[in-house]
C-alpha cells in the first residue's frame, strides 16, 4: 500500500447528497484522492447513520447521567433536520 501524506489542515470533510460523510483534499491528484478517500480507501465515505449508531453504542456501553439530556438535544436536532430533508424532497418531487 502506498502512503499518501497530506496536511491535515487541507482535508475537507463534507456530507454528500446521499447522506455519507466523505473526505477530500485539493492537495491530491485525482488518483491519489481516490486511493485515500474513495470506496476502497482507508478513509472511504461512511453513512451518517453509521456514526449515529456508533455514538449510541458508546452511550449504551458506558452511560453517564448527562447522556439523557445530550440525547434529547440531539434527537431534537435530528427531528428538525429530518423535517427540512422531507420538505426539500417534497419540493424536488413536485418540480
Amino acid at each position: 500500500m502506498t502512503r499518501i501524506l497530506i496536511d491535515a489542515g487541507e482535508v475537507r470533510v463534507f456530507l454528500t447528497r446521499t447522506g455519507y460523510i466523505a473526505f477530500d483534499s485539493h492537495e491530491l491528484a485525482a488518483d491519489e484522492a481516490d486511493a485515500a478517500f474513495g470506496e476502497k480507501g482507508p478513509l472511504r465515505p461512511r453513512r451518517l447513520l453509521d456514526f449515529v449508531a456508533a455514538m449510541l453504542d458508546m452511550v449504551a456501553a458506558a452511560p453517564e447521567k448527562s447522556d439523557a439530556a445530550g440525547l434529547e438535544a440531539f434527537a431534537d436536532d435530528l427531528k428538525s433536520s429530518l423535517t427540512r430533508v422531507e420538505t426539500m424532497r417534497a419540493r424536488l418531487v413536485s418540480d
